[in-house]
């Protein structure tokens, strides 16, 4: 491949030089088509012929669908295990929280809880990093958003249930660890 690619350029640096008025794309357009053709013919019949000749074995078919059926499975394996793992999670932050709080949480998508300083805090439902809003007394546009979560692809219910956990008990502590993500300038 190598040589042919230092022909091709060979042969455009030969007839640039000998017809210095052409321009260097219709050089480099007819060497390509001049090689092309010679070279798609036997490029063609090779790799013809070794798909052609080729054969699967039968027992490569059957390791080869017996891999396919293991990867299969266990894909489904794997997602019912976080379908199971989101379930439990979700059933654990639903115990934690008050019926206000749960119906809030499966309405809208969202719950509040005060603070250990008092400060009014919203937890969203969707994802687990940014989703922590810092809520003014009264209103509904957010002060700021804080992130900050636990390591380690926990489902989002477990991350929810850890982020309330950390406010409630230790508000100034969470506003020190949390990364700031956005902030409403008054």
């Amino acid at each position: 491949m190598a040589n042919t690619a230092t022909g091709i350029q060979n042969a455009i640096w030969q007839r640039w030089n000998s017809q210095g008025t052409t321009s260097a794309s219709t050089l480099l357009a007819s060497t390509w088509e001049n090689w092309a053709s010679n070279a798609t013919s036997s490029t063609t019949v090779t790799w013809g012929l070794w798909n052609e000749t080729y054969e699967e074995t039968r027992e490569q078919a059957e390791r080869r669908k017996a891999r396919e059926r293991e990867q299969a499975a266990a894909r489904a394996a794997w997602r019912e295990e976080r379908e199971t793992a989101r379930a439990r999670a979700e059933e654990l932050l639903l115990s934690l929280l008050t019926d206000e709080q749960a119906a809030s949480y499966t309405e809208h998508g969202w719950f509040e809880v005060r603070g250990s300083r008092g400060g009014r805090w919203r937890i969203r439902s969707r994802g687990q990093a940014g989703n922590v809003d810092l809520m003014p007394e009264i209103g509904e546009i957010r002060q700021a958003s804080y992130c900050c979560h636990p390591p380690g692809g926990l489902p989002d219910a477990d991350a929810h249930a850890a982020q309330m956990l950390h406010l409630v008990t230790d508000e100034e502590g969470f506003m020190r660890t949390a990364n700031l993500v956005t902030f409403r300038a008054a």
